[in-house]
């Protein structure tokens, strides 16, 4: 019988934790630090996020939260994620804080929370059973974001396949993103394997976030 989608991504970041250990880089699947690093300066471009709240799907150790501090004050952060390991470090990493809060959920079937900037750097790379995973996951996302949106995806054209992990037609997701909103940008000009959407909700917040395609 086929292992449910949520047991295989988790089964995946348990086999990296036991072997990069707990709050490595290497458990959450990136190659190198520069590698997510890379990703999150180009997501941070979706705007300013000075004294506004964020909420990150698929947030991992919550790495975005101490980045975007280092280039924003004052960011309200909110952090979803399904692998409990990954929840239960973010929340002793930043204990106490009040401007971090992170839970354990299955951000493709619970409630979200509305937010100025929704976001969502190496959450979709993963294969799903449905074919509008993706699709129902940028409607819903752009649903409660109140400025922006930013996510990146595996760019199925040089991409290889894995057995986990998987591209996306770039030209087909930038297409249904602009039938949602026509305040669409798209960057793709980062890595060779990887690109990055954006969608506003005003004609001032898409002036004010990243230019691209």
């Amino acid at each position: 019988m086929r292992m449910p989608e949520r047991a295989r991504i988790i089964r995946f970041h348990r086999h990296r934790i036991s072997r990069w250990g707990d709050g490595a880089i290497g458990a959450l699947g990136w190659r190198a630090p520069a590698s997510q690093l890379t990703r999150f300066d180009v997501i941070a471009q979706v705007g300013d996020m000075a004294g506004r709240s964020v909420l990150d799907l698929g947030c991992g150790y919550g790495d975005l939260k101490a980045y975007l501090d280092e280039r924003f004050t004052d960011v309200t952060y909110i952090g979803v994620d399904q692998v409990p390991e990954f929840i239960r470090h973010a929340q002793a990493r930043y204990e106490g804080r009040e401007d971090a809060s992170f839970y354990e959920a299955d951000f493709a079937r619970d409630a979200l929370p509305t937010a100025d900037y929704v976001v969502a750097s190496g959450a979709f790379a993963y294969r799903r059973d449905d074919p509008t995973f993706y699709t129902t996951m940028i409607e819903r996302m752009y649903g409660v974001a109140r400025v922006g949106v930013a996510f990146n995806m595996l760019d199925a054209a040089a991409f290889s396949p894995h057995s986990i992990l998987i591209g996306q037609d770039r030209d087909g997701i930038l297409a249904f993103c602009r039938s949602i909103t026509p305040r669409v940008r798209m960057r793709n000009d980062y890595a060779t394997d990887d690109f990055t959407v954006y969608m506003f909700r005003s004609e001032q917040a898409a002036a004010q976030g990243s230019s691209g395609t």
